[in-house]
């Protein structure tokens, strides 16, 4: 139920990144950079997908550029610079691992391109498969998070 997952899941593992409640960071004590006096600040997103490093991974693989194509959309421009946030909540080696892919998935665009019909037609159909997960995952997202969310989307996107 997405009503029971965002007012009894979702919301204690909200973020505070850009809260009115705690604008130098929640304050942490008794942690590694903290101690008794003085309090660790940190300053947190909350819980969201974009921090996996699945999805970034997939399209630095296939030469898909983050942000590419959304000239005009400001929504979809606004969320370039978050999801470039977001990785830097990624383990580093995962960051790395998709600054790394990048040069290969551009690579392997210009090869289908070069390799006639049959390989462009198998690599739109990952692209059209990759586009129906999206879709879904964007349904479910809504389903279970943005609905219940009354802020409008550049508040969300920051």
């Amino acid at each position: 139920d997405s009503y029971i997952y965002h007012t009894r899941v979702r919301l204690p593992m909200g973020g505070w990144n850009d809260s009115n409640l705690f604008p130098q960071g929640l304050g942490y004590q008794g942690v590694p950079g903290g101690n008794q006096e003085q309090r660790r600040r940190e300053r947190f997103f909350g819980e969201t997908g974009a921090q996996s490093s699945l999805i970034p991974a997939i399209d630095s693989s296939l030469g898909l550029q983050c942000g590419a194509g959304v000239k005009g959309d400001a929504n979809a421009a606004g969320l370039v610079p978050y999801l470039m946030t977001m990785r830097q909540y990624m383990p580093p080696k995962h960051r790395e691992l998709i600054v790394d892919l990048e040069p290969g998935g551009r690579a392997l665009r210009e090869a289908c391109k070069e390799h006639g019909v049959e390989t462009s037609a198998a690599f739109d159909m990952v692209l059209n498969r990759l586009w129906e997960f999206r879709t879904l995952h964007m349904e479910l997202t809504h389903k279970f998070v943005r609905q219940w969310d009354k802020r409008d989307d550049a508040e969300v996107l920051g």
